[in-house]
């Protein structure tokens, strides 16, 4: 919340906003803004790349809603570098390998991505990841 806050002031720095535009919820309206442009940028560097990386892991936060976040690693068509980016974060209707898979695929079609180019999926081992019942 407070990051918002500074982004917001910081850009009252160097634009002219209206003291009624000066709230949280504007600076939330702005920062989806940018996240929406940018998540644009990586989807479609996602889309023109020949395979790709999809690394995961879960959380529960504060509210104790299950969550799955998600990076991608890949190489940009017009260069040989790799890049590890933020993808997203996904809302879990349960904390089982079910679920995990089902929200993946949808944010694959939500996104218009190929889920045949993922040569690998990371993840930190545990259980619900894998759909394992049992330790080894």
């Amino acid at each position: 919340m407070l990051s918002v806050q500074e982004i917001n002031d910081h850009m009252a720095k160097y634009v002219e906003i209206p003291q009624t535009w000066r709230s949280k919820n504007y600076a939330f309206e702005f920062v989806d803004s940018i996240n929406h442009v940018i998540q644009n940028d990586i989807n479609d560097e996602l889309r023109k790349s020949t395979f790709h990386i999809l690394i995961a892991d879960e959380c529960t936060d504060i509210s104790v809603q299950k969550m799955l976040i998600l990076y991608a690693k890949f190489r940009p068509a017009d260069t040989f570098v790799y890049k590890t980016v933020f993808v997203g974060i996904l809302k879990l209707t349960g904390c089982d390998a079910n679920s995990i898979m089902k929200a993946i695929k949808q944010f694959y079609i939500d996104n218009q991505l190929d889920l045949q180019r993922m040569t690998m999926f990371t993840s930190d081992g545990a259980s619900v990841m894998l759909g394992s019942n049992s330790s080894p």
